[in-house]
């Protein structure tokens, strides 16, 4: 059965104008157009639909039969096509992303603020991980697209860098090394130090130290979290080796940060998703944004 759903509309037209001058005006055609429309259709379904005569145009039995059921079904229809039309263009809809917790704290509210302003019905689920945590919230379905670092290559995962991370040193502002204007990993060795923990992939590019003729000592605590790290620096613990993303500003009135030389380390931060897997409008609009944003505040972190 080849129905039009021109034709189908024609009818529902049709059965609320009563007239076909009104109804090829508002169908945008013309009334043989309409009358031959309506003869197809009639043909189509094998019933006669309409009884028009000079004066009025009526339905006949078998189109009052099947007229209610049909306006229904156009008007889902309808609302169908405006949903997927607003899938499509990124305007409604949920987007779940898994990031490190320092993008999340840096990066998202600005994105999310921006994402928000023009597409207010899209919900965006912000999900904190270690880098680990997000590629085995990709891989598992739970997040669309993550950001972290490449520490590990995986098959499914495409990873796309936007963001060379700088590895420093991170302290309160009256220790000892906070004066000095160069700071070197040897001159880390006499202090207590707080540490991401194996299982962020960060102190695995601490290999190439020994090369270097650098011992640090062991950390005197661990997290997996750069926040919280942050706070054991606060509080005195000792001082904490993080990337730049995670490094407090320079207003900051209580901790400072400084780059760490000889060796140089850094590590690449960049965008993650499942390979082969296209992404939702939502997520394309979310991962531009994200560019746009790290294009921006790129530089500012690595001037910290």
């Amino acid at each position: 059965m080849n129905i039009s759903l021109r034709h189908l509309r024609a009818l529902v037209l049709l059965s609320k104008l009563r007239n076909f001058s009104l109804a090829a005006k508002e169908l945008d055609m013309t009334q043989p157009a309409l009358s031959q429309a309506i003869s197809r259709l009639e043909k189509t379904l094998g019933s006669r639909l309409l009884d028009r005569t000079t004066r009025s145009v009526q339905l006949t039995p078998f189109a009052e039969s099947i007229i209610q059921r049909l306006s229904y079904t156009l008007s889902e229809l309808d609302e169908i096509f405006d949903v997927a039309n607003s899938f499509k263009s990124g305007h409604i809809g949920m987007v779940s992303i898994s990031c490190l917790s320092s993008i999340a704290i840096k990066l998202m509210p600005d994105v999310i603020l921006q994402c928000h302003q023009a597409h207010p019905r899209l919900c965006i689920s912000v999900q904190e991980d270690n880098s680990n945590g997000v590629k085995g919230r990709l891989l598992t379905g739970a997040a669309e697209i993550g950001i972290a670092s490449e520490s590990q290559s995986h098959d499914q995962l495409q990873f796309t860098p936007f963001l060379e991370d700088r590895i420093g040193v991170v302290m309160r502002r009256d220790h000892p090394l906070a004066g000095e204007h160069i700071l070197r990993w040897k001159n880390l060795q006499p202090y207590k130090l707080v540490m991401m923990s194996s299982e962020t992939g960060l102190p695995s590019l601490f290999a190439t130290l020994a090369a270097h003729g650098v011992q640090l000592n062991d950390a005197v605590c661990l997290a997996s979290h750069f926040g919280t790290i942050t706070a054991f620096i606060s509080k005195g613990l000792g001082i904490g080796i993080l990337p730049s993303i995670a490094w407090p500003t320079n207003d900051d009135p209580l901790l400072c940060a400084m780059p760490l030389k000889d060796p140089d380390i850094t590590r690449d931060v960049g965008l993650i998703k499942r390979r082969g897997r296209t992404l939702s409008p939502a997520a394309e609009i979310l991962s531009s944004l994200l560019r746009s944003e790290i294009a921006k505040t790129t530089q500012t972190w690595r001037n910290v």
